[in-house]
């Protein structure tokens, strides 16, 4: 349908930038759009946030930046390179640099914000771990599997990309924490190896958090599953399971242990 509407979603999958669309409002904006860059930007795939609200289920974050930035839509239509931060997917929030223009689509007003990430280190591109294929010891649950056999190349990378960050943040996390040398050992061997890939993180308590941004799908899974093999080799070697239980769940809901094969 040609309308006010189709024309500014139109608008906005063909922006350069990260750009999304959505109706007004301080608590109960919801999306309309978004382009595949900001998708990347908060590592959402678009079936979570479509028709969602920007602060529950998006990236959008309720502080007095935003506030001013919503009274400057209201009073004068716009706003250009303002400050702000929002929160991804996996909970870390970035800076960014927002600008917004109050439209009307078809009768209703609406927003349409386009955004400016902060720039990526350029040194994570050099430094891209190399996997071993022979040393993979785990393998995807069947039901994850499934999913990512249904999901376009763009999904899959997005879903990849949080599990991969969640897993090495949890370890490095677990490690800090834990009284078990081979798990604080791991811990330490994986904030080494992917040094270049660690993120600021703008929350009020940071921890270390990890950007995988530069892998493609198949780079995130071999990472991924030599990580998730890796923790299960500790799993199985530990003799106090209680304590290798944070270690545990950061890996039993995607992947299991790549059965052992046995040559004579």
């Amino acid at each position: 349908m040609f309308s006010t509407r189709s024309l500014n979603i139109d608008w906005v999958n063909r922006s350069d930038a990260p750009a999304c669309l959505s109706t007004i409002g301080a608590c109960d904006s919801q999306y309309l759009a978004a382009n595949e860059k900001y998708l990347q930007l908060i590592e959402r795939v678009w079936p979570e946030i479509e028709n969602k609200d920007l602060v529950e289920k998006g990236s959008a974050i309720n502080n007095a930046d935003r506030d001013r930035r919503l009274w400057l839509l209201e009073h004068q239509g716009y706003y250009d390179s303002q400050s702000a931060v929002i929160r991804m997917a996996t909970g870390r929030i970035v800076s960014v640099e927002m600008s917004a223009q109050r439209v009307w689509c078809s009768g209703t007003a609406c927003d349409l914000e386009f955004f400016m990430p902060s720039p990526a280190d350029k040194n994570r591109l050099d430094h891209a771990p190399v996997s071993n294929n022979d040393n993979k010891r785990a393998v995807f649950a069947p039901r994850l599997k499934n999913r990512l056999n249904q999901m376009n190349a763009f999904d899959k990378t997005i879903i990849l990309r949080r599990i991969l960050s969640v897993l090495v943040e949890g370890a490095v996390l677990t490690g800090k924490i834990s009284e078990i040398t081979p798990v604080k050992r791991y811990s330490h061997e994986l904030t080494e190896r992917f040094r270049y890939h660690q993120a600021c993180d703008r929350a009020t308590t940071p921890r270390v958090r990890f950007d995988f941004s530069d892998f493609d799908h198949e780079t995130l899974e071999d990472c991924l599953l030599q990580v998730a093999g890796e923790i299960w080799t500790i799993l199985m070697l530990s003799n106090d399971p209680v304590a290798s239980e944070p270690l545990r769940s950061l890996v039993v809901d995607y992947t299991v242990p790549r059965p052992l094969i046995v040559r004579g």
